[in-house]
């Protein structure tokens, strides 16, 4: 019995045509796999938005600083920003968010949530309670 290969030729080829797409969009097709940069790791994505809700979610580290300093939301958008003290001393006991009026107090593993919704584009500091650690979230 012979088998052809052009079947499974032509299969191979369109399992292929996304990841090809992919690399030529300058996108990963499998993000999990690429090794981060340096740039981001400092630097976090547009916050991840719940398709349901249209709430952005992102996470800041806390941990002798902000991991990530800086997170890009959209006006207009609820925003749940997740602050996780990993320090055990220093100054991530307490997170302010002057121009929100919000201000948690954080002690060593604890998490908080700060739920708010920008109306506009700019930008919105966060700081510890000396304003030693600083942070920016940036509304588009």
């Amino acid at each position: 019995m012979k088998l052809s290969l052009l079947p499974i030729t032509g299969l191979v080829l369109l399992a292929m045509a996304p990841l090809a797409s992919a690399q030529s969009s300058g996108t990963s097709p499998m993000p999990c796999c690429a090794p981060p940069s340096a740039a981001a790791a400092q630097k976090a994505d547009t916050a991840k938005s719940d398709a349901k809700t249209k709430v952005q979610k992102a996470t800041v580290t806390i941990d002798h600083g902000y991991q990530p300093s800086q997170v890009v939301v959209k006006a207009g958008r609820p925003v749940e920003l997740t602050l996780h003290r990993k320090e055990a001393s220093g100054c991530g006991d307490v997170v302010q968010f002057p121009g929100l009026g919000i201000k948690k107090t954080l002690k060593p593993g604890e998490t908080a949530v700060v739920k708010f919704t920008p109306k506009k584009s700019g930008s919105i500091a966060f700081t510890c309670g000396m304003s030693m650690y600083k942070g920016e979230i940036t509304v588009r």
